[in-house]
């Protein structure tokens, strides 16, 4: 006995397969080659490319997981790499509660944990106030936040004692999905250079920050974020992204192709 599929469970098959296609990516990153362009070149080589001692400052201002903050997380972890070799040290701040939970999160991916707090890097948590809090930072830190995200006095706190102010920082960087003027007047045009992630819908708001050499270079989610992770060696979710896309197009071919073919099989029997 031959057993022959109803037409009316094709549909559910093609879907079900779909479902399976796009999640082996998401669960094992395929590592599919994608482009990595000149403006991610640009963002590595400036981190890669900072003086040793230097202080970052990483601002961030939105809680997207599974866009914008794996962006954050990727540049972050370049960051890390160098402050793990004591060649840098990082300074952490929010804007608003959602990174928090963000820095939570992602402790186990970034490995906080291993680093010596209050030497290497400091977590300010919340400075609220939007802009006003990026101008207080900018001008005077120890103004705009008596105590870190624990409660511990900046005072107390070794790397605290040589950042007072952005004259002391060797990069800004924010992290947002938003208009970038905020951060270009507070923390731009100060002779440091300033890196923004942002939205890809912003790429137009942010050309001319960038001609003008406000904006040093900026990342954005999806294709860019996994060429990113191609270049550092490490292949996180924005990679799993796009190797689901990149699948998933291939296999809606496929259909298309094979459903044709059973169309016309399916004729020739009448």
């Amino acid at each position: 006995m031959v057993w022959k599929l109803k037409p009316e469970y094709e549909d559910s098959i093609v879907m079900l397969l779909f479902i399976v296609v796009a999640s082996v990516p998401m669960a094992i990153p395929l590592g599919i080659p994608v482009e990595i362009n000149p403006m991610t070149l640009k963002l590595y080589d400036t981190i890669e490319n900072l003086p040793d001692g230097g202080i970052v400052l990483y601002d961030l201002t939105i809680l997207n997981w599974f866009t914008n903050f794996q962006s954050d997380i990727t540049i972050m972890k370049q960051i890390l790499r160098r402050v793990k070799a004591n060649e840098l040290y990082l300074v952490i701040m929010t804007e608003g509660t959602g990174p928090i939970m963000g820095i939570d999160k992602a402790w186990n991916t970034l490995k906080l944990g291993e680093l010596e707090y209050g030497v290497q890097w400091v977590y300010l948590g919340l400075v609220p106030g939007a802009e006003n809090a990026e101008a207080a930072v900018a001008a005077d830190v120890w103004s705009a936040k008596e105590t870190d995200h624990y409660g511990t006095p900046l005072s107390e706190l070794p790397l605290m004692q040589r950042f007072h102010s952005i004259n002391d920082l060797a990069l800004v960087c924010t992290g947002m999905n938003t208009s970038p003027d905020p951060p270009c007047r507070q923390f731009g045009g100060k002779g440091i250079p300033l890196i923004l992630q942002n939205g890809i819908s912003t790429i137009p708001l942010m050309m001319p920050y960038v001609e003008a050499g406000i904006i040093t270079a900026y990342m954005t989610p999806g294709l860019q974020t996994a060429g990113y992770e191609k270049l550092l060696g490490e292949l996180g979710l924005a990679t799993s992204f796009a190797d689901a896309q990149s699948v998933t197009v291939l296999y809606a071919i496929l259909v298309m192709v094979a459903s044709n073919v059973m169309y016309h099989m399916r004729r020739r029997k009448r």
